[in-house]
């Protein structure tokens, strides 16, 4: 058992690049880039029944940028709070959303997170940033809870002001179990870099409960554009895991498909996004993937459509789940919140901090903030569970309930 503990504190430092890359297979596009923007989810929005001392929160997020871009993320936190504000705010309190792109720059990160600060921020919900290094050290500093992130970096899940809601590597632990149920030959094709070898060892995990192993690691140059030596590869395995983002996996479905491959594709949370289900709906038919949440057509978010629908935002894409984590870390946030008599930062980190059997009304099992996680490089990682998500007929199909993989760690 010791020796699994350091396997996965080892994998756990490194798995930060490997995903963030696959965590860009979910990103959207903008032609935006501003560097800050308010929303009108303040007390003076129409509509508005919450007329308190106005509750600021901030959210960061990359925009207008050749890289990962998620837009909607502030777009979503922004219905949560114009609901939230219509139905009487919080405690009676508005709440108020501030945006900040960081354009997938550190510098930029910082100056977000120092945003944060000077505009006296309760917390930093919801956000994506591959620089958490450049965010934690400054919002720690002034005792506002960085809750919700999309955590793609090993700060995220080791700061003692992070409280991410997603169990991150846990879902390749998860993808492993399930290729060794359904799997006679199980390859890995991952982006060659360094840190996606980390992210092979929770596969492993999840593989032994079956008695399996991975056959083969098929590693992908981050600058190919011929997937042709990739298929030939990886051609003889039944199932492939997906270490890759989407637009790379569907350029390695391209050609599998011209080349006659078919394979079951077993891919992370974003893996797989509404570009690939219309593309490739024949080829991903009985392929499978993982959310840390239910799916979007779970009656669950109908409070979720009915808030974009009022400003005009059903276009969101809901099969992305960074804009669904956005919607829950204003859920957590209000929940939380809500019990409080002084609305600043440190009294909001305290109650999370001595928050248990936190009800998020379905969105993921009761939280507990107190037990951290028993690897330190994993401590601040509370939800081990995810859903299970088939691929039938182009569409996204919930398999079940929360699922809890955290003994496929002791494998």
């Amino acid at each position: 058992m010791r020796a699994r503990s350091r396997t996965i504190r080892g994998a756990a430092l490194v798995m930060g690049v490997a995903l963030a890359a696959a965590a860009c297979g979910s990103s959207t596009s903008s032609t935006t880039g501003s560097t800050r923007t308010t929303s009108a989810g303040a007390a003076a929005s129409a509509g508005s029944t919450a007329t308190g001392t106005p509750i600021t929160v901030l959210t960061i997020t990359p925009s207008g940028t050749s890289g990962a871009n998620f837009p909607d993320i502030p777009t979503v936190l922004e219905a949560f709070a114009k609901a939230t504000n219509a139905a009487g705010g919080i405690a009676g309190h508005p709440l108020r959303v501030e945006s900040c792109n960081d354009k997938n720059d550190p510098n930029t990160a910082g100056t977000c997170a120092r945003q944060a600060v000077n505009d006296k921020a309760v917390a930093v919900l919801g956000s994506f940033s591959q620089f958490a290094d450049s965010i934690l050290p400054i919002l720690g500093a002034a005792k506002i809870p960085y809750l919700a992130a999309n955590a793609i970096s090993g700060s995220e899940y080791s700061d003692t002001n992070s409280y991410p809601l997603v169990p991150g590597p846990i879902g390749f632990a998860a993808l492993g179990t399930k290729a060794g149920q359904r799997c006679a030959r199980t390859d890995i094709v991952t982006y060659d870099l360094p840190a996606a070898a980390g992210l092979a060892p929770f596969v492993t995990m999840g593989l032994a409960a079956s008695n399996k192993t991975v056959d083969t690691t098929v590693k992908v140059p981050v600058t190919t554009t011929d997937f042709s030596s990739t298929v030939s590869n990886a051609k003889d395995a039944d199932c492939i895991i997906s270490i890759l983002p989407e637009q790379a996996l569907n350029q390695y479905l391209a050609k599998a498909t011209s080349l006659g491959v078919s394979q079951t594709i077993f891919a992370p949370a974003g893996g797989v996004g509404s570009e690939s289900l219309t593309r490739f709906k024949t080829q991903l038919e009985g392929s499978f993937t993982v959310s840390s949440f239910p799916i979007a057509t779970d009656s669950v978010w109908a409070g979720m459509k009915r808030a974009l629908a009022a400003e005009g935002k059903s276009n969101v894409d809901l099969t992305v789940p960074q804009n669904l984590n956005a919607w829950v870390s204003g859920v957590v946030f209000a929940k939380v919140a809500a019990g409080l008599t002084t609305f600043d930062a440190a009294s909001f980190k305290a109650a999370l901090d001595t928050a248990s059997n936190l009800d998020t009304g379905g969105f993921t099992p009761p939280l507990d903030f107190t037990k951290p996680f028993p690897v330190p490089a994993l401590a601040r990682l509370f939800d081990t569970s995810l859903i299970g998500v088939d691929i039938k007929n182009g569409a996204l199909v919930q398999d079940g309930t929360f699922v809890d993989y955290k003994a496929a760690l002791k494998s």
